[in-house]
């Protein structure tokens, strides 16, 4: 790792005495730094293909992190859903569907209620602050 930050700024002075200051140096950095990467990774993958014998060698399958990561995040929305379901009302649920999925105006909706428009909106208000209140309870 610090052969590729050494050679990146080796680069960015070479850049520098040649040319002058790139224009976006940092997306030159970071280019710069991502292709001297690829370049040790490829080096090290020839050795290693030259030096690992392949019938000698066991192979494990990897798990994938982010597969485990979601199952968690889905049991945990799981909760959040149930959890959620218990404690609003069919009156706050209504509310939601007309905002989230129906996409309706605080205005439309007041109307189907039949009250104010201001009223809708603490509603929703308190809606999004049980919501978070919930969500802060299960993912601790």
């Amino acid at each position: 790792m610090e052969d590729v930050i050494s050679e990146a700024f080796l680069a960015l002075c070479k850049k520098v005495s040649e040319s002058g200051m790139p224009k976006k140096p940092r997306a030159w950095l970071y280019k710069t730094v991502n292709n001297l990467i690829n370049l040790k990774y490829r080096e090290l993958g020839k050795k290693s293909r030259k030096t690992v014998s392949l019938t000698c060698k066991e192979y494990y399958l990897p798990f994938n992190r982010d597969y485990f990561e979601e199952i968690e995040d889905n049991i945990l929305l799981e909760k959040l859903k149930a959890t959620l379901n218990e404690k609003l009302s069919d009156r706050d649920k209504k509310l939601i569907k007309y905002i989230y999925e129906d996409k309706l105006k605080m205005r439309e909706i007041a109307e189907i209620f039949q009250t104010s428009e201001s009223a809708i909106k603490m509603a929703h208000y308190r809606l999004c602050k049980l919501i978070q209140e919930t969500s802060d309870a299960l993912f601790k």
